[in-house]
């Protein structure tokens, strides 16, 4: 994903295949079931580091890109969590956006 297109998701805010969900706090809990619809359906984008709120979006970005997609990684290859991996490694990337990491 392009920063143009990244900004065009962020424009447009949630629908059937675009996801915003912040990650203050790590991972949210959320995503799996998200990857699970995603994965019945055909696909989407998960923005992490972005929440819609009353029609707009607001970035906060993530603090820890690294930390965050370590953790995204352990846990969709734990076979208790997704029965099978469903993601590679082109699907996630780190964007920066002016002072934010999405």
């Amino acid at each position: 994903m392009t920063i143009d297109e990244l900004l065009q998701r962020l424009d447009i805010g949630e629908d059937q295949e675009t996801e915003l969900k912040s990650a203050a706090g790590g991972l949210p809990k959320s995503l799996w079931e998200t990857i699970s619809s995603f994965a019945n359906t055909n696909g989407g984008y998960i923005i992490l580091g972005a929440v819609e709120r009353k029609n707009d979006v607001e970035v906060a970005g993530v603090s820890n890109p690294k930390t965050i997609i370590k953790s995204f990684w352990d846990t969709h290859n734990n076979p208790q969590k997704l029965n099978i991996p469903i993601c590679s490694e082109t699907d996630v990337q780190t964007i920066n956006m002016d002072e934010h990491k999405v």
